[in-house]
Order: C-alpha cells, then sequence, then structure tokens
C-alpha cells in the first residue's frame, strides 16, 4: 500500500474586508492598486531595505504615499508598532509578498492569528528559498508556479492553500524576461483568490508539502555571486551569464586587470572547437559583438561593461582574454544573507 504523505485538513477563510500586504516589489505595488479599485481596505508593513528600493524611479515609500496607503517600516517584525498597527484589524487577509522578516510560531499566531498567508513563484516544496529566478535559469528549468502557503516557522515549509503551475515562454533567457511573466500569472491568481472569498466564510482544503522532495537554495547577490568560471561547460556558462542579466547588472569577470560586466551573450558553433587553454580569449571582433574562445564553442557577447555600467566595446582588442581570479570566484561562493536593513556584511 503506498503511504500518503501528504496531509490535508479544513481551514476557514473569509470574509475578507482588509488586506494587509507584508514586504515589497513591484507585484505588492500592483496589487494595492488594484485592491483600492476594488474598495478593499489595504495597509502595508515592509522593511528598511524594501522602503528604499526604487521602480519606474518612484521609491516605495513615496508610491505609498502617493497613493494614500497607511504603512509602517520596520526592521524587527515583533515590536509594538507592528502590534499596534494591526489592533484594529478584523476579516483581514495577511499576505507576504517577499517579506525580508523570518517569522516564529508565537509571531504568526499572535499577531496575524495564524492566518498568514505568503506567495512563492517558484515550485513547492523544490525550490524554497531566495535567488530569484537566477537560480531556475542555471537549472535550465521553465515550468513556473503560483503558490499560495500559509507561513510557519520555517522557510516556505508552510502547507499549500491552493496553486498553479504554468510554463514559461521559449522565448525567457533572463531575469527581467521570467518576473514579468510571472508577476502577471500571479497577479491575477491571488486577485481570483481574494475575489472569490470575499464576501463569503469559507471552508478550503490545505495540503502539507512533502518534505521528501524538498530543495532550498541561498540567497545571490549580483554583485557578488556573479564572477564567471571560465572552466565551466559552455552551456553552463551561458546559463549563467544570463542568471545575472537584466535587471541585474550583468555577470563579472577581469579583462586587462578591470572589471568587467557581460550581458546579451550565447552559444554559436560556427567556428568548431577550441583548446581549453583558450578558454576566454576574445578572437574576433565583429561590427557590435566579440567572438570569445569556449571550449566547443564561441561565446558571443552583444554587451560589455565597465563597472560605471558605460559601454567599453571599442577599447577591447582581439587577443585580450576574459579570465577571473581565484580569488573572486572563492567570494561568488560565500552565502549570501539579507536582513531587513539589506545585505549582512
Amino acid at each position: 500500500m503506498k503511504k500518503n504523505f501528504f496531509l490535508t485538513s479544513d481551514y476557514t477563510l473569509g470574509p475578507i474586508k482588509e488586506i494587509v500586504l507584508l514586504g515589497g516589489g513591484s507585484l505588492l505595488r500592483e496589487l494595492v492598486i488594484w485592491a483600492k479599485a476594488e474598495n478593499i481596505s489595504v495597509k502595508v508593513i515592509t522593511s528598511p531595505r524594501h522602503e528604499k528600493e526604487y521602480l519606474n524611479k518612484k521609491k516605495f515609500s513615496d508610491f505609498l504615499k502617493g497613493q494614500k496607503i497607511k504603512y509602517i517600516v520596520t526592521q524587527d517584525i515583533n515590536k509594538k508598532l507592528v502590534k499596534d498597527f494591526l489592533k484594529d484589524s478584523k476579516d483581514t487577509f495577511f499576505l507576504s509578498l517577499g517579506a525580508a522578516w523570518i517569522f516564529s510560531s508565537s509571531t504568526v499566531s499572535s499577531l496575524f492569528k495564524d492566518k498568514l498567508f505568503n506567495l512563492h513563484s517558484t515550485g513547492l516544496p523544490q525550490n524554497r528559498g531566495g535567488g530569484g529566478y537566477s537560480w531556475q535559469i542555471m537549472m535550465g528549468i521553465k515550468f513556473g508556479y503560483c503558490n499560495l502557503h500559509l507561513v510557519n516557522n520555517g522557510i516556505d515549509t508552510g502547507p499549500i492553500v491552493k496553486n498553479k503551475e504554468f510554463l514559461f515562454p521559449a522565448t525567457a533567457r533572463k531575469p527581467i524576461d521570467f518576473q514579468k511573466f510571472a508577476e502577471e500569472k500571479n497577479l491575477e491568481f491571488i486577485k481570483n483568490f481574494i475575489s472569490k472569498n470575499r464576501y463569503t466564510k469559507k471552508i478550503i482544503k490545505i495540503t502539507s508539502q512533502n518534505e521528501h522532495l524538498s530543495t532550498y537554495w541561498p540567497r545571490l547577490n549580483s554583485e557578488l555571486s556573479s564572477w564567471i568560471n571560465w572552466a565551466m561547460k559552455a552551456e553552463e556558462l551561458e546559463k549563467f551569464i544570463c542568471a545575472f542579466d537584466n535587471p541585474y547588472n550583468g555577470a563579472k569577470t577581469l579583462i586587462n586587470g578591470k572589471t568587467v560586466k557581460i550581458k546579451n551573450a550565447y552559444l554559436s558553433s560556427q567556428d568548431g572547437s577550441f583548446h581549453s587553454y583558450q578558454n576566454g580569449i576574445i578572437y574576433r571582433k565583429g561590427e557590435n559583438w566579440l567572438c570569445v574562445a569556449l571550449n566547443k564553442f564561441t561565446l558571443i557577447i552583444k554587451e560589455i561593461l565597465d563597472e560605471k555600467n558605460k559601454d567599453i566595446f571599442k577599447k577591447i582588442n582581439v587577443g585580450d582574454r576574459l579570465a577571473t581570479p581565484s580569488s573572486k570566484l572563492e567570494l561568488s561562493h560565500k552565502r549570501i544573507i539579507y536582513t531587513p536593513n539589506g545585505l549582512k556584511k
């Protein structure tokens, strides 16, 4: 007899008269605009890190002020400030969207009445953690998810409330391609969920996650994690460069001792195979592209920038070599940790 690892139970939800959003990012902003248009009361709890973020040249806090949204900024979710902010909350849907805090069981219970939800846009229990879509690009994953789950004291470990699977378009190569597509899917998903549970109390099924299938991937940082290892297999290296392309600053390496950032790169097999010692050598320069030897392939680079993000294509010469010293590669392997205030030094 097959053992069932997925435990289900009933959960009461609704009506929803107010939404409290925790975190930041473009999806949260879109949800604020939608909730206002639907005449749903909405409030926001954010962290110092998210409060300072800019989108379309507008700071997050300025966006909230412009929308006349009640909000607070805190580095500690357990501060009295938060409790006071939530004291009048009733029939509230609490939703985390990239929130910067780790929630304890007591916090979920005392502040959010055991009804704190999180929207996770990669597979669960696979692909828990951070790193955006960079890990998916490196692993070649083309499946996307809308996963709404309850928050417990783990990281993305709470029971699943509702989920939906979708495919990213074949043309998606960079994080921005994945982000835009997934945001549209997740925005529609959460809007539908709120709308269906807005007016009446309902009993819904929740399903525990299968820990036997769980994987976790840590955070990445586009400045520290993006150093290119030219000894990688060509296909892996191409994916690595794509993983740090827009909206990030690009994958990093050195040329003539100076740091450069690479974007818009892809493989070609036109010129045949090279010896591994030739890896990283720029052997041809076109009108607006560089040809770089990379094992059995050519890596075509269409965008190469300096540390100030200025185009340096004209300064590059054939025979120059792209290379990354071991000290930089060691740095790229260090674990990245973010706090509510930002990157932990």
